[in-house]
Order: structure tokens, then sequence, then C-alpha cells
């Protein structure tokens, strides 16, 4: 729901077993899309695939009330990886993983998290989708929240 918030094309969303739970995987905009971004483009399309990395694992954390840091998360290393290879990150000196780093994670998480909250019927309209059919393409999408 959040990469659509942002106008991102998806795909297709399913449901993956993993460890006798289910995660939700969204095929949509991967890193190789955002480094063959012009310039600008990249650096706010990296931004956004961010904050839609994080929002994907706090909506699953979400709906089963499991209560994690999203920054010490897979989708954290994934993050981390557009951070490196797009150049996005905070305005100042430093590397990956010191505290301004951590802070700029920090503020992608909670801004995944608010719009989590926003989307929050329609997430679960999705969820509810997809314990039914496992898979849902873009037009199924569209058609259960209502686009």
């Amino acid at each position: 729901m959040v990469a659509l918030h942002y106008g991102h094309p998806v795909i297709r969303i399913r449901l993956l077993p993993k460890d006798g739970l289910y995660y939700g995987e969204c095929d949509t905009y991967a890193i190789a899309d955002v480094l063959s971004a012009p310039g600008r483009e990249r650096r706010s399309l990296a931004r956004q695939v961010a904050v839609v990395t994080y929002a994907g694992m706090v909506a699953e954390r979400d709906l089963v009330s499991i209560a994690v840091d999203p920054t010490e998360t897979y989708e954290d290393r994934h993050v981390e990886a557009l951070m490196k290879h797009a150049r996005i990150g905070p305005r100042v000196p430093g590397y990956v993983g010191d505290d301004n780093w951590q802070a700029y994670k920090a503020r992608l998480a909670a801004e995944a998290a608010q719009l989590v909250r926003q989307y929050r019927d329609a997430i679960l309209r999705l969820a509810g989708a997809l314990r039914e059919r496992g898979e849902l393409d873009r037009q199924e999408i569209g058609v259960v929240v209502g686009i």
C-alpha cells in the first residue's frame, strides 16, 4: 500500500511461508531500478524504496502484534544497501552505521510507520485477500484497495 502511495508500479504481492509464519512480498522497484534512475530522481526513488521496505516490515509485524525495531531486521540491510549504492543519507560527513546514519534510518522507519497507520484499513483488506488467495496481481490489488 505504501508503494502505491508513492505511485510505484506494483506488479504482484504474495504470501511466503517461513518458519510457520507467512511474510508478504511485493514485486515493485528493486535496487537495480533505483540505480538506473537519473540523478535527483535516483535519490528520491531510493528514499521512497527505503520507506516502502520498512513499511512492509512494519505492517507485517503490526498484523501479528510483534514489537520490533525496524533498524534491526533484514529490511534494514536492504535499506543500508540502498543508502550506500544510491548515496542517500544524512547531509553530514560520516559512514553507514554511524549515529547520523542511524538517525536517518530511524526517520525513514518512523515515516514508514506513519504511512502504515494512515493506510491500515487498506493494508488489512490486502492481508485478508492474501490469506484467501495467497497472491494478488495488479488488477486484483486495485479492486481490493479501491483504486
